[in-house]
């Protein structure tokens, strides 16, 4: 059962309540119940049920076959390493997704990629390296942003939407043999708070180094969140 009195919208509990079955009770592919069995196992309404199953299949654990019902979705890397599709909201605990904006922060040379870096990514300069920003909002206060390091050869032009960085990301994940993770709690440099509009906040980093299966480096996407602000927490599938 849903708790009715929660603040957070009943479709996003369900949507929480149907993800930990997804990870510790199904396999990929496995067909979910239907819409009118989980009105009756969660007892609520229909509209509810249809919100949170377009919630898991906008964020891609599941999939829909018309006439026969929805399957669980084969897990991939990209989904271990959750940053490399760039979906923030999805990992905003209890805040409604549509609140969340996002825009690009620029496109820039990677010039603080560091001379052991450059050589995993096998580039002789900087330059080499592509450094793209994307910054989240809420309700137009600053909450987090993506910051990714790519080989310029993945990157088509200066000029990207959401649509062909999207693309370039999918590439990127279809090449991932391995992911190291850090994590490091800071407080915003005096930079960052001008740049970003906000206080000297404290900020949690998680640094995900993607690498290929030749143990080459590919991608590096660094999420910074200000973690007073929202509830931020990563989701773990079970491969």
């Amino acid at each position: 059962m849903l708790d009715t009195h929660e603040k957070r919208p009943l479709y996003l509990q369900l949507t929480d309540a149907l993800l930990k079955q997804i990870v510790d009770v199904y396999q990929a592919d496995d067909k979910l119940p239907t819409e009118m069995e989980l009105c009756d196992e969660y007892a609520v309404s229909r509209t509810t049920v249809r919100l949170a199953m377009s919630e898991l299949e906008r964020r891609g654990n599941i999939y829909r076959i018309q006439g026969k019902g929805s399957f669980v979705a084969p897990k991939r890397v990209g989904e271990l390493n959750s940053l490399l599709d760039f979906d923030f909201a999805s990992h905003c605990d209890g805040v409604d997704p549509d609140t969340i904006t996002k825009h690009f922060g620029g496109l820039t040379s990677g010039r603080s990629i560091s001379v052991m870096m450059l050589q995993q990514f096998g580039c002789q300069s900087r330059d080499e390296i592509q450094r793209l920003e994307l910054i989240y909002e809420l309700e137009g206060s600053f909450i987090g942003a993506d910051t990714f390091f790519i080989s310029k050869s993945h990157v088509p032009s200066n000029q990207l939407d959401f649509q062909s960085f999207s693309r370039i990301m999918d590439d990127l994940s279809k090449s991932i043999q391995s992911v190291r993770e850090s994590y490091r709690a800071r407080q915003l440099s005096d930079s960052e708070a001008s740049n970003y509009g906000v206080a000297k906040l404290p900020v949690l980093d998680l640094a995900h180094y993607a690498y290929n299966s030749e143990g080459k480096l590919i991608a590096i996407v660094c999420r910074t969140v200000i973690t007073g602000r929202i509830p931020y927490q990563n989701y773990i599938f079970k491969s």
